[in-house]
């Protein structure tokens, strides 16, 4: 039987710091890497960027940093990464922000490399980017509602789509999690032993819903639960944050934590986690990270994590905006343990099935060899 060759694939990020596309990138390289392709990121860099370096994978520094697409500075990273592709012979370019996209297809077009993109989330249909569209020969989805936004809002065909869900590291999360010592952790953090710990993970910015959490905490605190809430993430929305937990009277219930923490130490001592999100998104990593941890988790009916969590079978669902309902949820779920067991149960099955590791790895490998037969073919199919 003909073995395919393996492949080498410079992926291309803004940046290596702590957030979804940092942690999609570890583990789809990981991936891989474990089917014998030869993985490189090429980026800014950043405070994860060692993280790479230590599994094997090279790195590669470019002065992307910045949002604008039109920035001078990218001038001067298409031709280091031109000539960086043509040394190294890569076979595709896999972008991951709008940034890396519109350089992608600038390299392409000078060394004919074909390029992948993955869409995290969603786009405002700008219009530098209704110009300059920039999607690659094919497209990666991270949910089927991030699939329509591409099709409705920016017009890219559905035949250039391929929905691939987020994998985890499930075997190395797993393991982590269980070297770990809670109470420990617990009272290092100088959380009261009682405390119900109620935790959200997520960039700190207005559509996350953190202010409703925190007025469903004042809620559940004023019925002599005792909540203790942790807030991890970095964001705009940081100082409005400790305002209004000054304003409730929740400075001592209330913890706000930088994205930069061990999340494996804190998703062990969390005991539910709600996602109040308020906006529709493309796939929460960190949702599914605390159902591979066995945390019932609460969360908001808004697309697409409404196409994953299924109300009363591994998850509450609540409708956004809400705290009243926020509260009842997590008041619902601490007077009925057996409730929040069989969650917590369904919730890691789920995720244990449809993000692992070697799926995401093998579809997105799927992909790469599509474009590059297409490439090959006299007629393209894109």
């Amino acid at each position: 039987m003909h073995k395919e060759r393996p492949l080498k694939i410079l992926h291309l990020a803004t940046h290596i710091e702590i957030g979804g596309i940092t942690s999609h990138l570890a583990t789809l390289s990981k991936g891989l890497r474990l089917r014998g392709h030869d993985v490189w990121i090429g980026s800014s860099g950043g405070a994860l960027e060692d993280r790479f370096t230590a599994q094997g994978v090279p790195t590669v520094r470019l002065p992307v940093r910045t949002k604008s697409e039109a920035h001078p500075k990218l001038a001067l990273a298409c031709w280091r990464l031109a000539a960086l592709c043509r040394q190294e012979r890569f076979d595709l370019l896999h972008a991951h922000t709008r940034v890396t996209q519109v350089l992608a297809r600038l390299v392409s077009k000078l060394t004919g490399i074909p390029v992948v993109t993955t869409a995290h989330g969603f786009y405002r249909p700008k219009w530098f980017r209704r110009v300059f569209a920039c999607w690659g020969d094919r497209v990666i989805a991270v949910s089927p509602l991030a699939a329509d936004a591409l099709k409705d809002a920016h017009g890219v065909e559905a035949s250039r789509i391929t929905v691939i869900y987020n994998g985890l590291d499930t075997e190395r999360f797993t393991r982590d999690l269980l070297s770990l010592r809670p109470l420990e952790i617990r009272q290092r953090l100088e959380i009261p032993p009682k405390a119900l710990v109620l935790g959200a993970v997520s960039r700190l910015v207005e559509d996350k819903g953190h202010s409703y959490l925190i007025e469903a905490a004042r809620l559940l605190k004023d019925e002599g639960i005792p909540v203790y809430v942790l807030i991890v993430g970095d964001g705009r929305e940081r100082e409005r944050i400790r305002s209004l937990v000054r304003e409730k009277g929740l400075e001592g219930s209330v913890r706000l934590l930088p994205g930069t923490q061990n999340l494996a130490e804190l998703y062990s001592i969390m005991d539910l986690f709600v996602h109040p999100a308020t906006y529709k998104e493309g796939f929460g990593l960190s949702l599914a990270e605390a159902m591979l941890a066995l945390k019932p988790v609460v969360v908001t009916n808004i697309e697409a994590v409404n196409a994953f969590i299924r109300d009363e079978v591994n998850g509450l669902i609540v409708p956004p905006k809400d705290a009243g309902a926020l509260a009842e949820a997590v008041r619902r779920l601490t007077n009925d343990p057996l409730l929040a067991a069989r969650l917590s149960e369904n919730g890691r099955e789920s995720v244990l099935e449809v993000c692992s590791l070697e799926r995401m790895a093998a579809e997105t490998e799927h992909v790469y060899r599509k474009v590059l037969l297409e490439r090959a073919s006299p007629v393209r199919g894109v």
